[in-house]
């Protein structure tokens, strides 16, 4: 066989092969979940944060943005009233995507409503808000309901067990291997991570911490040096190990335990879970 045509078929398998919709399921139900809490704790401040009267005018926040850019806030006066219909819409939608009502709608107008109120006041959001936002892009592309959802119960159908390309899931999947790829490649530029000394100070800032670690942990310096040089290794280990079938369950077991390890010790809000949900869809359920 030649090489175009081996290179071909390697793409296809790779991009067309047939879509795991139990998969599919699974992500939209943890990426509905994430984005309904993260918003819902919220909302006793939403007109503080984004309010016409609050800590940011819209004007400012477009300025800070990009006054080019489409927001559906533009759509409606800019009245408390609006933002409110608005969150409670965006956290009605998210319980739809959870259920998995029209799924894949709801996952659109919600990569809308999130990115607008993301751009409304970009100070209140980091890394997991962003990853969140992406997440809802790509399930609008996955066949979300085809499994563990309200409407496949509905129209009284079986689970169809594969449905679609499966490109969809592999774009989420090269972004979350890229995130580690970058993240540890990032660390090992840092002084404090190579020096071996990144874990000890995270642990000792009090806004972060959340359960007490024992001292011979925090203080020790060989095991804080060997728990700050893992954390990279890690990582950027992942980045093969997630693809490689043979390494893939070990992987996703250790970086599972990573996240939940780093959600113990310190408040990071959602960002642990964020990347959890984002591994899942390396496993076929």
């Amino acid at each position: 066989m030649s090489l175009v045509g081996s290179v071909r078929r390697e793409w296809n398998a790779f991009f067309h092969a047939p879509m795991p919709t139990r998969t599919c399921g699974v992500l939209r139900i943890g990426f509905g979940l994430l984005v309904f809490v993260g918003f819902a704790v919220l909302y006793p401040d939403v007109d503080r944060w984004f309010g016409p009267d609050g800590v940011l005018t819209f004007a400012a926040s477009r300025a800070i943005i990009d006054p080019d850019t489409v927001t559906i806030f533009q759509l409606f006066p800019q009245s408390s009233l609006a933002v409110h219909v608005l969150y409670g819409l965006l956290l009605v939608q998210s319980l739809c995507l959870i259920v998995g009502f029209y799924g894949r709608a709801q996952a659109a107008c919600l990569f809308v409503l999130v990115t607008s109120f993301q751009h409304r006041n970009l100070a209140m959001f980091d890394a997991e808000d962003h990853l969140l936002r992406l997440g809802c892009f790509f399930l609008i592309f996955m066949p979300v309901d085809d499994a563990f959802s309200v409407r496949s119960w509905l129209r009284r159908e079986r689970p169809a067990r594969r449905h679609g390309p499966i490109w969809p899931l592999r774009i989420l999947q090269i972004e979350m291997t890229l995130i580690y790829l970058s993240s540890g490649l990032l660390k090992l530029a840092g002084e404090d991570w190579r020096s071996g000394a990144a874990i000890y100070y995270a642990v000792q800032v009090d806004l972060f911490k959340r359960f007490p670690l024992p001292a011979f942990l925090t203080h020790d310096p060989t095991l804080i040096h060997l728990a700050t040089w893992s954390i990279p290794l890690l990582e950027l280990t992942l980045v093969p190990g997630l693809w490689w079938r043979r390494t893939r369950a070990l992987a996703l077991t250790a970086a599972v335990a990573m996240h939940l390890a780093i959600e113990y010790s310190l408040n990071l809000f959602l960002f642990e879970w964020t990347m959890i949900v984002g591994l899942l869809s390396f496993y076929e359920w």
